[in-house]
């Protein structure tokens, strides 16, 4: 005789029925609570891999921000390291797309933009040197102006923080921020003789010289 699980039968045996109870207690052990269920869990976007001139356009304005390509990968709605350099790579090939070869030249142009945001950075940091000359827990105000000095605890980080900044600019753009050559003033492979002679000037009493 066939029976469903739970419901109970009027013509069912006892032995029918401890098959039917046990069949109903092994079913509600199998069945989770409402606490219990496990959650699915939602699949998130993975990092772009395909190219896109929206993504390119970002990681180049964060380049030229001064941040490092290495900072923007780590973001996490941005392509991997190797996917950016992939897509690089691929812009040097004889059969690369419009956009990629754009994205090429964006991201050469971004670092010489990286090396004027370094240098104004230069200029900004400069200003951590300086401090309120304090007297009395106030600071030291002269015809409305508060007089500043160098504070020599913080002057050695920011000169090397300076430094730093100075010669990433140097490597980004060379042409425009390298050391500039000096002149070697020679005719036919020797140098010119310096025959100046500077004499001192004096001044009278009344300014004259």
């Amino acid at each position: 005789m066939t029976y469903l699980a739970g419901k109970a039968d009027k013509t069912e045996t006892p032995a029918q029925k401890r098959r039917r109870l046990k069949a109903k207690a092994e079913a509600k052990k199998k069945t989770p609570k409402g606490g219990d269920q496990k959650k699915v869990p939602v699949k998130r976007p993975g990092r772009p891999t395909m190219f896109s001139a929206e993504v390119a356009d970002e990681i180049c304005e964060r380049i030229a921000d001064a941040e490092s390509i290495r900072s923007i990968c780590l973001d996490s709605k941005m392509p991997a390291k190797r996917t950016v350099f992939y897509w690089l790579a691929q812009a040097e090939m004889d059969n690369a797309s419009e956009e990629l070869v754009l994205f090429l030249h964006q991201y050469a142009h971004a670092h010489e933009a990286k090396a004027d945001t370094l240098v104004d950075q230069i200029g900004e940091i400069h200003q951590k040197a300086w401090v309120p000359v304090m007297i009395k827990d106030a600071p030291l105000i002269v015809d409305g102006k508060v007089i500043m000095t160098v504070d020599r605890a913080s002057a050695a980080a920011v000169k090397l923080e300076a430094d730093n900044k100075k010669w990433m600019a140097e490597k980004l753009a060379p042409k425009k921020y390298g050391a500039k050559q000096s002149l070697d003033l020679t005719s036919g492979g020797k140098r010119i003789k310096n025959d100046w002679h500077i004499h001192p000037v004096t001044a009278d009493k009344h300014g004259e010289s």
